[in-house]
């Protein structure tokens, strides 16, 4: 469901003032809370302009990425990251994922290489001796 920013910034000062606003038709009360706990955390981090509808999607280049996911890499939590980058933390959690399978991958594929060259100099020593 989309919210509207005066919408968000209302329950935003409810929660503040430690009430919750009705909690929409059709919507779980435990996922509205969840929404509006991250609203605060994403006000907090990047000011009341974040939570306004984006016109357009942000470009990121190569080194803002790099920057954002090894922040995750160092121990930093990907939901602490993602609010002060005003990014969703499920497409944090993705890029830092596919990070993570590229590094084991070419990790698997240099230890591959490894034991192939191993290989090669044990079976031509072998018939050397």
């Amino acid at each position: 469901m989309r919210y509207s920013y005066d919408y968000k910034r209302k329950a935003v000062e409810l929660y503040r003032q430690g009430l919750w606003p009705d909690t929409p038709d059709g919507i779980n009360t435990k996922d509205f809370h969840r929404t509006i706990r991250k609203w605060v955390r994403i006000e907090d981090a990047c000011g009341p302009d974040a939570l306004r509808h984006k016109s357009f999607n942000k470009v990121w280049t190569a080194e803002e990425k790099l920057s954002i996911v090894s922040q995750v890499m160092a121990g930093n939590s990907i939901k602490s990251i993602a609010f002060e980058n005003g990014i969703d933390d499920g497409l944090l959690y993705i890029c830092c994922m596919r990070g993570c399978k590229s590094k084991a991958h070419a990790l698997y594929s240099t230890i591959n290489s490894c034991h192939s060259i191993l290989n090669f100099f044990y079976a031509h020593l072998s018939k050397t001796s």
